[in-house]
């Protein structure tokens, strides 16, 4: 559950709120700054997690033989 809370939500806000919208509306709206600064910001987010999960969550998990 750890890998899918910190991949999927900033995808989901960076990437597929270009087509259903969503959460996006509620930051961007309730900050009163621009949707592509949201996605930016989420995108890079998404990147740094993956680099957290792929480097440092998923090698503790993997059993070593």
């Amino acid at each position: 559950m750890t890998f899918v809370f910190l991949l999927l939500d900033p995808l989901y806000i960076s990437l597929v709120s270009f087509v259903v919208g969503g959460d996006i509306n509620g930051i961007a709206l309730g900050l009163s700054i621009p949707y592509m600064f949201v996605r930016g910001i989420c995108f890079i987010i998404a990147v740094f997690n993956t680099y957290l999960v792929y480097n440092k969550l998923y090698p503790a998990y993997v059993i070593k033989q």
